[in-house]
């Protein structure tokens, strides 16, 4: 029997190894130079796909096969003229898919293989999910930025000492010797670089490097595969988990009284409020600022407060799903389900908590934990858990006393805690979205 998987990702700060301070510039002139022609090659490889497949409907428009919503009249004679265009014999004598690499090598010779590969793949997926979209008018064709990220395969981990070498090896074009930033570490990535030379996880391929061009520095992106450390769970006992105003997450299980409040609303109010004081504070700053170099000088303090803003945030979430991944596990509780909150915020536009408030991200966060333990994470539909009693399911408006945040059955009249009532209402529910 096959060992389970799952993958996460570091994201780890590098700078380029080297004494010689001249060689050291000449490297990193070769890295921007990279990283510019890759993003102009996704670009080309773009609007060429497009470029195509409009010059096939056009044919086949004209040859009456096709109407203008691109539907079929004749198959056989639609075939003809795209092989006329794509495969052996024909004006591009590659297959569709293949058109993009060959688009990146002809008008890019000096990206290297390795890169150009991996970036047509992407950029073609990437086309294609947006393909439709764009002839319906609902979105424009993507585009990509100077920093978009660029596929680094075969990346080789190397211990020096305390220090940690990523070397990426362009056959036939540059090795880039990167050492690893890891500062306090506190997400403790040197065990894991360590588990990576010693074999024990390896990393996926492709991994990514990208500079950010707002701090000019530099992150790789390195995948890690590992085997699941599957905990001891009962596949019938379930997790709800009620996000909301009152607590930013609650926690109950399906059978059992324990339950948990996960983090405080007070909490992620005054750093929210803490952030958002600085910013606008900030920008008043910048707008009676009469001195010159333009707006990059004058509202460089503000972009980094928005990088500090997004990291708190992220590191919020972060500690919410840990803690309630981690109360999964005491209870061995083997189903974890959330509400599927799609369309949710657009009703509550007046509660603050909501307009400040990552749910998706916690939730793709507690998806990722889940699934390293082997918990299993559903959707359920999020209608009527909040006013239907945990206790003997009536269903009744008004049950939920959002002055006195107190749920009182009129049934049964049993009184509870609302947001422990929803967390065992969601635990139990079989109303499960996308199964």
């Amino acid at each position: 029997m096959e060992t389970e998987t799952s993958t996460r990702t570091l994201k780890i700060r590098v700078t380029l190894l080297g004494d010689d301070l001249k060689a050291v510039k000449e490297q990193w002139g070769r890295f921007d130079n990279l990283v510019y022609q890759t993003f102009k090659a996704a670009n080309w490889c773009t609007g060429g796909q497009y470029l195509n497949d409009q010059l096939l409907l056009r044919l086949q428009q004209r040859a009456g096969v096709k109407d203008a919503a691109g539907r079929s009249q004749n198959k056989e004679v639609a075939k003809k003229i795209r092989d006329s265009m794509f495969g052996p014999g024909s004006v591009f004598e590659v297959l569709p898919k293949s058109v993009g690499e060959w688009d990146i090598k002809a008008a890019f010779p000096d990206l290297p293989p390795s890169v150009t590969n991996v970036l047509a793949r992407v950029v073609d997926q990437n086309y294609r999910n947006d393909y439709v979209g764009v002839l319906k008018g609902e979105r424009s064709l993507r585009t990509y930025k100077r920093n978009m990220s660029v596929p680094v395969m075969n990346l080789k981990v190397e211990q020096a000492g305390k220090d940690f070498n990523l070397v990426w090896r362009l056959p036939g074009y540059a090795e880039f010797q990167f050492t690893a930033v890891l500062g306090q570490d506190r997400g403790n990535y040197s065990a894991t670089l360590k588990k990576i030379i010693s074999g024990e996880v390896v990393c996926s391929n492709p991994c990514t490097v990208k500079r950010d061009t707002r701090t000019g520095k530099v992150y790789m992106n390195v995948g890690v595969i590992e085997p699941k450390k599957v905990a001891d769970l009962d596949p019938t006992l379930c997790l709800g988990v009620d996000v909301g105003i009152r607590h930013p997450a609650y926690v109950g299980l399906s059978r059992g009284p324990a339950r948990a409040a996960v983090g405080t609303r007070e909490g992620l109010i005054h750093g929210r409020l803490q952030h958002q004081h600085r910013r606008r504070a900030l920008q008043k700053v910048g707008q009676v600022s009469r001195s010159g170099h333009g707006r990059k000088r004058k509202f460089a303090a503000l972009d980094r407060q928005a990088d500090k803003e997004q990291r708190w945030a992220r590191t919020f979430n972060d500690n919410l799903s840990r803690q309630i991944v981690d109360f999964a596990i005491r209870h061995r509780a083997g189903v974890l389900k959330m509400e599927d909150l799609r369309g949710v915020a657009e009703g509550e536009k007046k509660e603050w908590m909501l307009r400040n408030w990552g749910y998706f991200q916690l939730q793709t966060m507690i998806e990722q934990k889940a699934d390293r333990v082997g918990i299993r994470v559903v959707k359920i539909d999020p209608a009527y858990t909040s006013q239907t009693c945990s206790e003997c399911g009536n269903l009744e408006s008004g049950q939920r006393d959002t002055v006195k945040q107190v749920f009182i059955c009129k049934k049964c009249g049993v009184i509870l805690d609302p947001d422990h009532n929803a967390a065992v209402n969601i635990a139990r529910s079989e109303k499960i979205v996308g199964a």
